[in-house]
């Protein structure tokens, strides 16, 4: 078979596993909920595939949003202004703002001074580098390019020592098998597998908190080793020790 072809074949296969597999884990979801709410009417929920009006924003966003606040300085957050952003924004990274005082009551100020305060935001932003603006008739910020804010997050980063909310982005990109995953792929050097009461769970270094979980260990390795094929792979000897500063409480795999 020609190569080429044979690998269309396959991609199309793939993709199709992945849809498959996309609306199981939905299905999934809709029985547990309807078994949750069995008088539910679906009518009172927002939908997205069957109301308008929707975006589309990284599962990352809150935490995203945390970071920049963090680093905008105490006093000034920026999440408020960013995620209105977020709101707006097309699938072309860019918005155009002609109401600015529209765009301030969004972000949450009010009051005779809530423009100055969201144009004194919106400069922290671009001093973090996660926007790009240009004037207009419309004011200073009229144009906006919002950059892929993982890749300006691992920028920032490179010159400051990577806390507890960086690691939280990076494992939760992991979670969700983000494109943006590779950036994440220095917090999982080395990966624990530990027997918990939902499964085995495969964990970083640096937190408790699981990558993914699994029914069986040759599961959780075989995910593992999937996902982070340089990575060196610890299972639990005994479930009860699990302590990873004492190597004697691990075996390599």
């Amino acid at each position: 078979m020609n190569k080429h072809l044979s690998n269309s074949i396959f991609g199309i296969m793939d993709d199709n596993k992945q849809r498959k597999l996309g609306r199981g884990i939905a299905d999934r979801r809709k029985r547990l909920r309807d078994n949750l709410w069995p008088d539910l009417d679906e009518d009172a929920l927002w939908l997205r595939k069957t109301r308008v009006g929707f975006t589309t924003i990284p599962r990352t966003i809150t935490l995203i949003g945390r970071i920049l606040d963090q680093m905008s300085g105490k006093g000034s957050p920026v999440s408020g202004t960013y995620l209105t952003l977020w709101c707006w924004v097309f699938d072309e990274g860019f918005v155009e703002i002609r109401t600015p005082r529209e765009f301030a009551y969004e972000s949450g100020f009010a009051g005779p001074r809530a423009e100055a305060t969201w144009r004194t935001r919106m400069r922290k932003l671009e001093e973090l580098g996660i926007v790009s603006v240009k004037a207009g008739l419309a004011g200073d910020f009229q144009y906006v390019l919002m950059y892929d804010p993982i890749k300006v997050i691992q920028t920032l980063y490179e010159s400051r020592s990577q806390d507890l909310a960086f690691q939280s982005l990076m494992h939760r990109l992991i979670q969700i098998g983000a494109d943006d995953e590779p950036a994440a792929q220095g917090t999982t050097n080395n990966l624990f597998i530990n027997e918990t009461d939902s499964g085995f769970a495969v964990e970083p270094a640096q937190s408790d908190a699981p990558l993914s979980t699994h029914n069986t260990q040759a599961e959780a390795i075989a995910w593992a080793k999937s996902k982070f094929p340089t990575s060196k792979l610890h299972v639990a000897r005994v479930r009860q020790l699990s302590n990873k500063r004492l190597p004697d409480h691990w075996r390599q795999v």
